[in-house]
């Protein structure tokens, strides 16, 4: 669908990553709310591997509640395990109204934010053109040859298919 954009590289391409401390970038397209960014993000504390990180620097979303979660997901990656803002926990704490409004105002203030404004994108593929995507891709890999490309499967509870699978195959089905 884009040809022009550089595919991963199979891994015997991959730098040596013995005996040094390498950081692969990261770009993530049907991102949802940002699972498989996050598992790749966790990837050296989980494995308390010092060697590989992986740096999510472009998420892709089309739907606006899931791009959100991306969007604070994006926003609490930039700290450090237990080093993040009260202002956070504030906004954790509320229900809804007035008090959440006023600590997501707070955050939207740090210059996190604005960084994870700038990773997290609310875009539909196939329709954003294909020029601006390449150009954000090329611009947030500033060159470099090896990275790797997520793609999400749907989710299974919002697919056409998960649903018509609930409901019975070869049945008519009112996906309304």
């Amino acid at each position: 669908m884009y040809p022009s954009l550089a595919m991963t590289p199979a891994p015997s391409s991959l730098p040596d990553m013995k005996n040094k401390s390498t950081e692969i970038p990261v770009i993530d397209i049907f991102a949802g709310p940002g699972g498989l960014s996050e598992g790749f993000h966790r990837y050296s504390w989980f494995r308390r591997d010092n060697e590989l990180a992986f740096k999510v620097l472009l998420s892709i979303e089309k739907e606006s509640s899931a791009h959100k979660t991306l969007l604070m997901r994006a926003f609490v990656r930039q700290f450090s395990k237990g080093k993040l803002p009260d202002a956070y926990y504030d906004y954790a704490k509320c229900d809804s109204g007035p008090e959440k409004a006023e600590a997501l105002k707070k955050i939207k203030q740090m210059k996190e934010w604005e960084t994870a404004e700038d990773e997290a994108w609310l875009a539909e593929l196939g329709k954003v053109d294909s020029k601006e995507l390449n150009s954000r891709i090329r611009g947030k890999l500033h060159g470099k040859k090896n990275w790797i490309l997520l793609g999400g499967p749907p989710c299974q509870a919002y697919s056409i298919m998960g649903r018509s699978r609930r409901l019975g195959l070869g049945k008519d089905v009112d996906l309304e």
